[in-house]
């Protein structure tokens, strides 16, 4: 899982150019999955026993945050916006890699006399350029973090942690899944950091029975914060509620279920924003059935994202114990 991780993490997929991801999923899938398909916005759809009596879709999106080049000026240096929620204080200094192999380091102006905090106006790349003929990048072009996945102990920082972790999770139970009583649909989807757009079209596509969502989330175990809600080791988390979306009592005591069954400890978590691909999918069509497990993760939306891999692989065998039984929501 560790090595898994770190090859998808190093792929750049930013919203809407996840193909570099994609790849790398197909590679890492091919010849596990009864049906393997892939949607007209770039989602994968692997499916185990389509005969099977349930549906249960599982989604984990592909892409990670990343900016698009919105202007370049006459000396060569390119104004961006940003692709998902990015924390703008934490972009000084970052390096950002474009799909032509072009890197730009991010720098501020004119901040004297500004209050905090950073706006991305105040923000822009330079390439090193010294004319915008010069410049590597156009307008359009989108580039992501680069900061290449670093081990301590069990604890994995890297960049697009989020949600590399969550595919990664997918494609491990897809390899210990041997037999199903379910339709298991794993979607791997894109442009979930720019509003779950993947998972709208996967949701309605596969029009499962119950769905999960299997991401990241920002946990607060930091100094001065006596009382954090989530930690690192914790186990993996419930999340009881998203963006818009109240999850499924009947999921949620599913998988508290399944959990004490295996002995994993879970964490119950209340978000106000995520998981995002929570909400599309709990809307999709007549409304499905919906719950999220949720890897802790340090950092989020940063360059330096930081998960445990105790947490990873609870996570991972606790999705397989779910997708493996036959389950019965009445």
């Amino acid at each position: 899982m560790r090595e898994l991780i770190r090859k998808l993490c190093e792929c750049d997929g930013p919203p809407g150019h996840e193909g570099p991801v994609r790849e790398r999923v197909l590679a890492e899938i091919k010849g596990l999955a009864d049906q393997v398909a892939v949607s007209p916005l770039g989602s994968i759809h692997a499916t185990l026993n389509p005969s099977g009596d349930c549906k249960i879709m599982v989604a984990a999106h592909m892409d990670e945050l990343g900016l698009i080049i919105s202007h370049v000026d006459p000396r060569g240096y390119a104004r961006f916006q940003s692709l998902g929620r990015i924390v703008p204080e934490a972009l000084p200094g970052q390096r950002i890699r474009f799909s032509n192999g072009a890197i730009g380091v991010v720098g501020t102006s004119g901040l004297q006399g500004k209050p905090k905090p950073l706006r991305l106006d105040d923000l822009f790349l330079d390439f090193g350029a010294a004319s915008q003929r010069a410049c590597p990048v156009q307008v359009g072009d989108c580039g992501a973090f680069v900061h290449e996945p670093v081990d301590f102990g069990s604890r994995l920082m890297g960049k697009a942690m989020n949600n590399r972790v969550g595919v990664a999770i997918l494609i491990g139970a897809l390899k210990r899944l041997r037999t199903t009583a379910n339709q298991v649909q794993l979607a791997f989807t894109v442009q979930e950091e720019v509003g779950g757009r993947g998972a709208t079209t996967s949701a309605f596509a596969l029009d499962p029975d119950v769905a999960l969502v299997v991401d990241v989330a920002g946990c607060d175990d930091l100094p001065r914060n006596g009382n954090p809600r989530l930690h690192l080791g914790g186990g993996p988390a419930l999340s009881l509620r998203g963006r818009r979306t109240i999850a499924d009592p009947r999921v949620v005591g599913w998988i508290e279920k399944a959990a004490s069954k295996a002995g994993i400890p879970c964490q119950r978590e209340v978000l106000e924003r995520g998981p995002s691909e929570g909400t599309p999918i709990h809307h999709a069509r007549a409304g499905i059935p919906s719950g999220g497990l949720l890897v802790p993760c340090r950092h989020l939306h940063t360059s330096s994202e930081m998960v445990d891999l105790d947490d990873v692989l609870a996570t991972s065998r606790l999705l397989v114990a779910l997708l493996r039984a036959r389950i019965d929501l009445k």
